[in-house]
């Protein structure tokens, strides 16, 4: 009887592990991201042409951070910038407002916050 209990847990130890990890794959597979020490590497990964990082994120962007769905097109991106360089959206995006020392954009891509100590959100949603 205990051989038989012992084996019907280990069965179920290993269903659980194989269930966990399949789960943990598809998160990965469906919410690839990517990290980019500066915007030339993250602008040569292709994710750009691919249309999955705008091109409205400051050309001084550096510890760039990149999640996207692949099921709903949802775009995150958070990144370092020189608060000086802000041209790329004031001129492609319309400001929505000044709250707490930063700057939102309103963009055809999604919202861009940039603040003055020079981080930045991007989000499509």
């Amino acid at each position: 009887m205990l051989v038989v209990i012992t084996k019907i847990l280990g069965t179920v130890i290993v269903i659980g592990a194989c269930v966990f990890a399949a789960l943990y794959m598809l998160k990965t597979i469906e919410n690839p991201s990517s990290e980019f020490a500066t915007y030339a590497e993250m602008e040569a990964s292709g994710l750009m042409e691919a249309r999955w990082i705008p091109k409205i994120i400051p050309k001084s962007a550096f510890e760039i951070s990149e999640t996207h769905n692949v099921d709903t097109n949802i775009v995150r991106i958070s990144f370092r910038f020189s608060p000086k360089d802000i041209s790329i959206a004031e001129s492609e995006c319309r400001s929505e407002s000044v709250k707490s020392m930063n700057l939102v954009f309103k963009c055809t891509e999604g919202i861009l916050t940039l603040t003055n100590d020079g981080h930045g959100y991007f989000t499509s949603e």
